[in-house]
């Protein structure tokens, strides 16, 4: 599930990414898959 749903950010990265500043949304999207993967992980570990 979670490298699907990371192929799926890359994708959505991509087409973003000539629009927006690069440097910005790949550092959100870094820190957001970061934190969603360490709860993830937290989560399914403790369930």
């Amino acid at each position: 599930i979670v490298s699907s749903w990371t192929n799926s950010l890359v994708v959505i990265y991509w087409f973003i990414a000539p629009v927006w500043d690069l440097d910005q949304i790949f550092h959100e999207f870094s820190f957001s898959l970061i934190g969603e993967s360490i709860t993830s992980l937290i989560v399914e570990y403790h369930l």
